[in-house]
């Protein structure tokens, strides 16, 4: 029960955001060291991600039993009203978490659900501004280290942007993926309006500048020889995953993007 329930929020992606917001607390405070304010933000973070993911499958039940039969509310592991019961529950948690920091949190936290709920109704009618909506967000991640710290610098900007713009990209290379579902329910998004090829050229575009200014950091001796290690690594896996098909793609663009966050460990 409790490991459908980790699937519905899909708990790896909310350790990713997490692990990102952290980074960029080390990367700011020139220190490897937490403390219980940052911990804390970390973790609202996970569960607003978590509660995103949940609410989202809840309004996609329909699509999910084409694209994605297996997840927990199409396959009947979970029903879909204790779904929705369990994302206002995670929002719930963190907003109630959030109170233990400054006011500034929990303006920031209650906007970003918000957007969450916003997101999650009306995502499929969105089309690609719904895609700039979660890439935007998932920027913010690393913006709010800086809210945190009170403190914002030049490589976090950058590492914001590179985020948001891979973030876009696998967001459409998963619209090109979810193809099918999305057609029977009337979906608009970008790969139904303007075709599959151009969509993951688009797709393609949107990474250049973030392999750009990812190379930059190093060029710029902001990080060491590790650092560019993993970054080419990451960058030869992120162009790599182009040549797969979407669903194999849009994970392998994940698992690029953990070792290029990994890399900005590396000062």
């Amino acid at each position: 029960m409790i490991l459908n329930y980790l699937k519905l929020m899909r708990l790896e992606n909310g350790l990713i955001a997490a692990l990102g917001f952290i980074i960029s607390i080390f990367i700011i405070s020139q220190s490897y060291i937490l403390n219980s304010t940052s911990i804390l933000a970390a973790v609202i973070l996970c569960l607003i991600v978590g509660g995103g993911n949940s609410l989202n499958d809840y309004f996609d039940y329909k699509i999910d039993k084409v694209n994605k039969p297996n997840r927990p509310i199409p396959s009947g592991k979970i029903k879909r009203k204790n779904a929705l019961y369990f994302s206002l529950f995670l929002f719930f948690i963190s907003i109630s978490l959030s109170l233990l920091l400054r006011t500034t949190a929990i303006i920031i936290v209650s906007f970003v659900i918000i957007i969450l709920i916003i997101y999650a109704k009306y995502s499929k009618c969105l089309s690609f501004y719904g895609n700039i909506i979660v890439a935007t967000l998932v920027g913010l991640i690393f913006i709010c280290a800086g809210f945190v710290l009170e403190r914002m610098t030049a490589t976090i900007i950058i590492l914001s942007i590179c985020a948001a713009l891979v973030t876009l990209s696998r967001e459409l290379i998963k619209d090109i993926e979810d193809i099918k579902g999305d057609k029977q329910a009337g979906a608009l998004t970008l790969p139904i309006q303007i075709g599959k090829v151009k969509t993951k050229s688009l797709a393609f575009i949107f990474i250049i500048p973030a392999i750009i200014l990812s190379l930059y950091l190093y060029f710029s001796k902001f990080f060491s020889i590790f650092y560019l290690i993993f970054i080419l690594i990451g960058n030869m896996l992120l162009i790599f995953s182009f040549t797969l098909k979407a669903s194999k793609s849009q994970k392998l663009m994940k698992i690029s993007t953990i070792i290029i966050l990994l890399a900005f460990l590396f000062r």
